[in-house]
C-alpha cells in the first residue's frame, strides 16, 4: 500500500511536470480600432452647454493626458436653431457666445463632423425642471430625518 502511495504521488508530480512548458509566452495581437468617445451636458436652468470629444486607445499603447479631438466640427440644431460650437481647448467644444438657447421640452440633435469624414450624432429632449409638490417652499424639515420628497 505505501508502494502504491509513491507511485500515485510521483505520477501526479510527474503529470504536473510535463503540463509546464518552457516556450515563451506569447503575445496575443489586438484588431483594435481606436474610436471617438462623446460626452455632451445640457442643462436647463443654468443654460450651461458643453460636449467633449476624445479619442480611444488601445491598451498597450501610451495613454497621453491629452486626448482630446480639436479638428471636429460640432453642432447643435433644434427646430428654431443651428449653433456651431467652438473648440476651446483638449476636445471641450462650447457655445462661446452663447447663442443656443435651451427650452424645455425642445429636442435637440447634436451633429459632430471628424476630420476624416466621420459623422456622429445623437438626440435628446430637455426635461422641464420638476415641479416640487412636498415638503412646499417655507415648511420646516428636520434634520437627519428622512425627507419624503414628491414632485
Amino acid at each position: 500500500m505505501k508502494i502504491f502511495s509513491i507511485i500515485a504521488i510521483f505520477l501526479v508530480v510527474l503529470i504536473m511536470l510535463s503540463a509546464c512548458s518552457n516556450d515563451n509566452p506569447t503575445v496575443p495581437t489586438i484588431d483594435y480600432e481606436t474610436e471617438v468617445n462623446v460626452f455632451g451636458l445640457l442643462i436647463l436652468n443654468r443654460q450651461q452647454k458643453t460636449i467633449r470629444v476624445e479619442q480611444t486607445y488601445k491598451v498597450t499603447d501610451y495613454f497621453p493626458d491629452f486626448r482630446g479631438v480639436e479638428d471636429a466640427k460640432v453642432w447643435i440644431h433644434s427646430n428654431t436653431q443651428n449653433v456651431q460650437f467652438e473648440h476651446l481647448f483638449n476636445g471641450n467644444y462650447s457655445d462661446k457666445y452663447q447663442e443656443l438657447l435651451l427650452v424645455a421640452g425642445e429636442a435637440y440633435l447634436l451633429d459632430i463632423t471628424m476630420a476624416n469624414g466621420k459623422k456622429i450624432t445623437s438626440e435628446c429632449v430637455v426635461p422641464a425642471p420638476p415641479q416640487i409638490l412636498s415638503p412646499n417652499d417655507n415648511e420646516a424639515v428636520t434634520a437627519f430625518q428622512a425627507l419624503d420628497v414628491h414632485w
